[in-house]
């Protein structure tokens, strides 16, 4: 097992980072884009961007083990940076959810190749890598909600083209920085012998993968809708939640207690709870409990990535973690559409029924099938 360099890490990390802009870089501007539409409609734009890497998951994983993990993740950090520059071109809220869909599609690519990337070549504990990954991912969300104020300045439509232009430049950089270019197993390699227990252990953390990406594209509106303030401002200030997720993960480096079942059930049920604190009031405190249920939410996330890896074993890790990814897609695609009505129409229920959503599953990790091999 050989180290990655250092450069080539912080590459894969700000790659990372970009790629995860591409997911929220919209929500600042959801309320222009849908417009007159009907509330609702504002729930079909993350269910297409999930809807699209849910599918693409396990392609992603087969794209890496015959072009390799580095082709196959700036391939997918490409196709997710386009589609996000053509909204700019979008004729209306159609337009606009077809093109959630094929960044869905790119993102697939990208997940478990540039997670195989840091894990099985990084020389650093398992917990430790995945709290770095999911760091950058953090440190992306913070920058896309920030994007509010570019928005703002420029028009949502021109500062959403710019996003992704920085995205596809990015991954031509890349290309260029990046060395290595491993091929990890194939995932029917992992599929036909464990795929009972790769279901379970998607569906456990499908409840709380929901819940964290409703709360990021809806945090702007929700502060809109609530604290009547601006989305494109609220979209800086909430900025501040994905920081403390950042923080979250980069903590596993300092507080690693492992990435064992009950820690990780743990570490998923403790962070759903804190979704229920968000009905707090004034705006002030609203941010600072947004911020810490980010720090929880990224660090439970971290130990469950890592749980996944050390589980199936490393040499699996691109197929475990596309899968679970996938499952955990799947699984949540009822709480977008949901979010969207209950936003519209009593947003105060919101951090109640994400707290709900997150925690329902996640005692599934404790189950281990008898018969691992299906």
């Amino acid at each position: 097992m050989a180290d990655l360099s250092r450069e080539a890490t912080a590459v894969v990390l700000i790659d990372r980072a970009v790629y995860s802009m591409q997911w929220f870089v919209l929500a600042p501007a959801t309320i222009a884009i849908v417009g007159t539409s009907p509330g609702w409609v504002s729930g079909l734009l993350p269910l297409a961007f999930i809807l699209g890497a849910a599918l693409s998951q396990l392609i992603g994983a087969e794209v890496a083990s015959s072009l390799g993990a580095r082709n196959a993740f700036l391939i997918g950090l490409s196709i997710v940076s386009l589609a996000d520059l053509l909204v700019a071109f979008s004729r209306g809220v159609v337009d606009v959810i077809a093109l959630r869909l094929l960044a869905g599609l790119g993102a697939g690519l990208f997940f478990s190749p540039a997670g195989y990337m840091l894990v099985y070549l990084g020389g650093i504990g398992t917990s430790a890598i995945m709290g770095l990954y999911n760091m950058a991912f953090e440190l992306g969300g913070a920058m896309a909600l920030a994007w509010g104020l570019v928005d703002g300045l420029v028009g949502w439509r021109p500062g959403t083209a710019i996003a992704g232009a920085i995205g596809l430049a990015l991954a031509l950089v890349s290309l260029v920085l990046i060395n290595g270019n491993p091929r990890p197993s194939r995932p029917r390699d992992l599929l036909n012998l464990k795929w009972r227990e790769v279901l379970l252990v998607g569906l456990a953390g499908a409840g709380a993968f929901g819940a964290s990406y409703a709360f990021g594209s809806y945090l702007p509106t929700y502060a809109a809708k609530v604290f009547r303030a601006s989305p494109y401002g609220s979209g800086s200030l909430t900025a501040l939640s994905f920081m403390g997720g950042a923080v979250g993960g980069l903590s596993l480096l300092f507080l690693d207690l492992g990435s064992g079942q009950l820690v990780a059930v743990a570490s998923l049920v403790a962070s759903s709870l804190t979704y229920a604190a968000l009905v707090v009031r004034p705006y002030g405190l609203f941010v600072v409990m947004s911020i810490v249920n980010s720090f929880l939410v990224n660090w439970a996330f971290s130990v469950y990535y890592a749980h996944v890896v050390e589980r199936f074993g490393r040499d699996f890790s691109t197929t475990s973690l596309a899968a679970m990814n996938m499952i955990n897609m799947i699984g949540s695609l009822w709480v977008y559409p949901l979010s969207g009505i209950i936003i519209a129409s009593d947003p105060l229920l919101f951090p109640a029924f994400l707290a709900a959503s997150s925690a329902a599953l996640s005692f599934l990790l404790l189950i281990r099938p008898r018969d691992a091999n299906g």
